[in-house]
């Protein structure tokens, strides 16, 4: 027997806001039509929207990571026929290390038109970002051990499409 997977069809979002302003979790994932996709996604139009992430955290010894998409924050799914018109996508994370500024830290902040990042499953085909359309991602690191030659490993990724992607991952037919 197979497992059916969710889908969400034609489905217009206009002039809304979708807004997570956490602390301290671990992950963070923010999108119009979905904060994570793991069916289809298939002709949905967002519009003069804003999706906002903005963490703060002074967790230790964990990953963090911030996830902004204009259709969905994170995908294991498909998104298909979707398009993103005149919206702003911003995903941000402040984090203050103390004295652990070392790998074990890491943080990821990642801001996508379509997605902020898909996986291995993850499609997108045939999707359209409107050149109006603003993306942005940020990370601001504070550390008080000032002489420490640690430091935090970052990674922050802006896109029109998609910030991340795994390498089997398909993106197809995408303007």
């Amino acid at each position: 027997m197979q497992a059916l997977k969710a889908q969400i069809e034609n489905l217009n979002v206009e002039k809304s806001t979708f807004t997570v302003n956490s602390k301290n979790f671990e992950q963070v994932y923010v999108g119009a039509i979905a904060a994570v996709n793991e069916g289809t996604i298939w002709n949905c139009y967002v519009l003069n929207s804003s999706i906002i992430v903005a963490e703060t955290s002074d967790l230790l010894n964990k990953h963090l990571s911030a996830y902004a998409g204009g259709i969905s924050g994170f995908s294991v799914g498909d998104i298909n026929y979707c398009k993103l018109d005149a919206s702003k996508i911003v995903a941000s994370l402040v984090r203050d290390y103390g004295n652990e500024g070392d790998g074990k830290n890491s943080t990821d902040v990642y801001a996508g038109g379509i997605a902020a990042a898909i996986a291995e499953t993850g499609t997108v085909t045939s999707c359209y970002v409107n050149s109006s359309t603003q993306i942005s991602a940020s990370a601001t690191a504070t550390c008080s051990d000032s002489f420490s030659t640690r430091h935090p490993y970052i990674t922050v990724r802006a896109a029109g499409i998609v910030a991340s992607f795994s390498d089997i991952a398909k993106i197809d037919n995408v303007w």
